[in-house]
């Protein structure tokens, strides 16, 4: 059988693979759903505004049929970094655009042939001129970091502290709602004893699109509680504090609702909205994609009550088989989940001499920076 690596450069390479480019991302697995054609359409000008760099996808064919990608970008650093270039998954703005599920897609779920593809994109690194190659969040179960330590001295995996929280619920909602923490159920007893005490009633709507004037709402929502979390000191953006970044964004949402893969929940208390969750799913798997709470209904646990509701009803309406919170973990999300993938960042230095002068003084510079923020 025939494999041949080869490198894509831009939107349009990606077009003139054809329906075939689709349906290889979609077979590869849950986060295929955020590297389809037209969904990269829409996010890449945005990550290449931002960011800057060339899309550099290395897709592997097999007797002409398209059964691997490693979805990376090419960026050429700063003087301050010696020009250092580097390789790494396309994404990483850490703001609300970032797909936050970045890896390797194969199309076979065959752990020894994913080896094998793998071995081929690794012959194909290995001819490319970079300096540093710079894969963040790597799922540890993925057969790729064998590979790639197998074939490059020098790797180096660091666990990520922000891991993915997720709900499994391949033995069935009750099954899974039976194993629920007491001190979950008291905050979900408490929050719907306060409603009542309110006089008013909590409703839990799902709907297949977004309608303006729910998006009014939701970006009304997130604002607030983006600024309520700064208040506290910590770093947080909004999609919706950007004109472009707002129109990337609805544009996303518009697609995966053209796609059938978009389900918004919302809890409303008496006549507001005060937490929605914007869910995509795929291949048995509903992400959590974005969400917010309005913060002066905390008292009612909204977060909790609409993740109870987002699960009970993925699971038993739509055979939703994993939850995926999206990483980064809060006690929401730990009361929630039955399990935890680990992400790995892997770097590796290439091992000419010229990258390795380059990731020492980029590494200088670094510390310096470091030390003079402090």
């Amino acid at each position: 059988m025939a494999i041949r690596a080869r490198w894509l450069t831009s939107i349009d390479d990606l077009t003139a693979l054809g329906p075939r480019y689709d349906a290889m991302v979609l077979a590869a697995g849950d986060i295929g759903l955020f590297y389809q054609l037209g969904w990269l359409e829409r996010v890449w000008p945005y990550f290449e505004m931002r960011l800057g760099g060339v899309l550099s996808f290395l897709v592997v064919e097999q007797d002409g049929e398209l059964v691997a990608l490693a979805p990376l970008v090419f960026k050429a650093r700063g003087w301050a970094h010696a020009r250092q270039r580097v390789l790494g998954f396309m994404g990483g703005t850490w703001d609300e655009l970032d797909n936050w599920m970045p890896g390797f897609l194969f199309a076979t779920r065959d752990t020894r042939e994913q080896s094998r593809l793998m071995n081929a994109m690794v012959d194909a690194l290995a001819e490319r001129q970079w300096d540093l190659l710079d894969l963040r969040f790597v799922r540890s179960t993925c057969p790729s970091i064998e590979v790639l330590r197998t074939r490059f001295s020098g790797l180096r995996a660091i666990a990520d502290p922000m891991a993915t929280p997720r709900a499994n619920l391949d033995e069935g909602w009750a099954q899974y709602w039976s194993g629920r923490s007491k001190r979950l159920l008291r905050i979900l007893d408490r929050g719907r004893k306060r409603a009542a005490e309110d006089h008013v009633d909590l409703v839990h709507e799902i709907t297949s699109d977004i309608p303006d004037e729910r998006r009014r709402e939701a970006e009304t929502m997130h604002l607030a509680r983006q600024d309520q979390i700064r208040s506290t000191g910590r770093e947080r953006s909004s999609p919706f504090e950007d004109p472009v970044a707002r129109r990337v964004f609805w544009s996303l949402i518009d697609f995966a609702v053209s796609r059938g893969q978009l389900r918004a929940h919302w809890l409303r208390l008496g006549d507001h909205v005060v937490a929605y969750v914007i869910a995509l799913h795929h291949a048995g798997t509903t992400f959590g994609y974005f969400n917010a709470i309005d913060p002066a209904a905390e008292r009612y646990h909204p977060g909790s009550l609409i993740l109870a509701g987002l699960i009970e009803r993925e699971a038993s309406e739509h055979a939703a088989i994993i939850v995926d919170m999206m990483m980064g973990a809060n006690l929401t999300k730990t009361l929630f989940a039955t399990e935890t993938l680990v992400n790995t960042n892997v770097t590796i230095v290439n091992p000419q001499l010229r990258s390795k002068v380059s990731d020492a003084w980029s590494r200088a510079a670094h510390q310096v920076a470091e030390r003079l923020r402090r």
